[in-house]
């Protein structure tokens, strides 16, 4: 894969690992070394992969099982969890989404690699996110929204805090989060969506808003 295509937002970049969590070498000699660094979004299997091959045994057409090596493995487990995000949204899930769901879900501290995230492809059941507004600055009404995957019985907790996390307070239970703002406030709004599947899994995301709407002339409220 070229830098410029790699490189690109709109694509998830995958490279490939072996069962030890190391990127994956498979020649020296021509140089196929798994790519890596900061373009890189994700790992997954690319050493030694089971797949399937179209043989034959008399006149019955079977599927032999043998290995293979390659981003061209690693790659085909990202479609798959892709596709499984897909259904789950019911089609409708964007691009970009699906890409947070890959790398916000992705397990951490397994891997050892020259040069890249620490995020190894899994397969989640539970996840929640929100979307909405970075920050505030300017007074009126805003709304973040919040989304969970693990079923199709989602239920909602948002909560607030205004002191760094020391405090937590519940403020809706709905999907969406809707907050209004006056003028000359000063703060950081934490808010902390936790969402309950049909697993009976409870993921949660924090998402820190700077709230400054004119406190550069003026007091404000803190």
């Amino acid at each position: 894969m070229s830098n410029f295509w790699g490189s690109l937002q709109e694509v998830i970049t995958v490279s490939a690992v072996d069962s030890e969590g190391l990127r994956s070498i498979w020649s020296l000699g021509d140089r196929q070394l798994a790519d890596y660094g900061r373009c890189v979004d994700i790992w997954a299997p690319g050493t030694a992969v089971a797949a399937a091959q179209h043989g034959t045994l008399g006149a019955n057409t079977t599927l032999d099982v043998h290995v293979e090596n390659g981003t061209s493995m690693a790659a085909p487990h990202v479609t798959a969890v892709a596709w499984l995000i897909l259904g789950e949204e019911n089609n409708r899930a964007s691009p970009a989404h699906i890409k947070e769901v890959i790398r916000s879900s992705a397990t951490e501290d397994e891997l050892t690699v020259f040069s890249g995230p620490d995020a190894f492809l899994y397969a989640p059941r539970s996840v929640a996110w929100v979307g909405g507004p970075s920050s505030v600055t300017s007074s009126g009404t805003y709304t973040w929204t919040g989304r969970g995957w693990g079923g199709y019985s989602l239920t909602y907790l948002w909560e607030a805090s205004t002191d760094g996390g020391a405090t937590w307070t519940s403020v809706g239970t709905t999907s969406r989060y809707t907050r209004s703002f006056g003028d000359n406030e000063n703060r950081t709004l934490s808010l902390k969506l936790t969402v309950t599947n049909d697993f009976g899994e409870r993921p949660s995301v924090t998402w820190d808003v700077p709230v400054n709407t004119g406190c550069a002339s003026k007091a404000c409220t803190k």
